[in-house]
């Protein structure tokens, strides 16, 4: 029954990777050509058996869906802060909402990736924002030197808007401490920047290290999903209910908390050598590495350490995923916003 019939065969999700709209359009650019791939794999860089499909990330989610990032710290609060704002908008909007939450495995202390989509329409997107984004806030500043331009921005759309969580409050003082690429992309891709010293505003109103009010109370302010006044309303009253147990002290903590963030939320005017270089910049590697060093730090350890493992081929890895004992070692991460001196 099946005569004549050619049959292509394949596998996705190798290495836990989401399958996106772009692999999937990639293996129909395959089943199109005049001599397919077969077998073929999709989602990793198999310079091994050199059966990988080159893909690029598109966004396809319906007409009106808007699609939001937030880079926190783990234990900061962030992406509590995020499920409670996804409940607050499915109770008090009609909108479809969408949320997924990237930790990495140091948990607290560690890089937390908060995934959000809203939309009039159904939902069915089942991976990590990878293309389209129209809001990108990054809540602690030391990421911007630890990491690529690429793994922060990748998914930012053109014109989107860019929070920052820093005391660079002025585009000169942005201009002296963001890396030169970073300032590259924002002017060619037209970003809109915004910043907030939220670590300043939660010290003042007493929330120690906790920023997740904070910022949230800007997510609604500019992420354009609903009235901003009728969501920060909403958002404190669901505050009171969340923290009443605490006491009325916490209560009033976080209230004031939320009346001082957008006080301090700052929209950056960019003139126009702003993203030019300074004198003697020039774009440097993120981790230099000592010619003594272990090979498999280099080429294995520091990629995944800055967020770049997706993208390392298959001949990086040693047979069945064996890693070395001791590579802590080499584990810096530099994310401390101050240390003891």
């Amino acid at each position: 029954p099946h005569a004549g019939v050619r049959i292509i065969g394949g596998r996705y999700g190798l290495a836990s990777k989401d399958f996106t709209t772009g692999m999937a359009h990639a293996i129909f650019v395959n089943l199109a050509a005049s001599k397919p791939k077969h077998p073929f794999t999709v989602g990793i860089v198999d310079d091994v058996t050199n059966l990988s499909l080159e893909y690029t990330e598109m966004s396809t989610v319906p007409e009106g869906t808007v699609q939001c990032m937030l880079f926190g710290f783990g234990s900061d609060g962030t992406v509590g802060a995020n499920k409670n704002a996804i409940k607050l908008i499915s109770k008090e909007t009609n909108l479809y909402t969408q949320g997924h939450f990237a930790y990495d495995a140091l948990k607290a202390g560690g890089v937390t990736c908060s995934h959000l989509r809203f939309g009039p329409k159904p939902i069915k997107a089942s991976y990590e924002i990878t293309a389209g984004c129209s809001y990108l806030a990054v809540h602690k500043k030391e990421y911007l030197s630890n990491y690529s331009v690429e793994s922060i921005f990748g998914a930012l759309e053109e014109g989107g808007v860019f929070v920052l969580n820093s005391p660079w409050t002025s585009a000169e003082l942005l201009r002296e401490n963001l890396k030169l690429e970073f300032r590259q992309f924002i002017v060619q891709k037209k970003i809109v920047v915004y910043n907030i010293d939220a670590s300043s505003v939660a010290r003042q109103a007493g929330m120690g290290r906790l920023i997740n009010n904070i910022m949230q109370t800007v997510f609604f302010h500019l992420a354009n999903i609903m009235d901003p006044v009728k969501a920060i309303t909403l958002f404190k009253k669901e505050v009171e209910k969340t923290y009443k147990n605490k006491g009325p002290e916490v209560v009033k903590k976080n209230i004031d908390a939320i009346d001082m963030a957008l006080d301090n939320l700052n929209r950056i005017d960019l003139p126009a050598e702003w993203g030019q270089p300074r004198a003697g910049e020039v774009r440097r590697p993120l981790r230099e590495r000592d010619a003594n060093v272990p090979s498999v730090v280099a080429e294995v350890l520091d990629p995944v350490q800055l967020r770049e493992g997706g993208f390392l081929p298959v001949s990086k890895f040693s047979p069945g995923g064996v890693v070395e004992l001791g590579m802590t070692q080499w584990a810096k991460r530099g994310v401390a916003p101050k240390i003891p001196v």
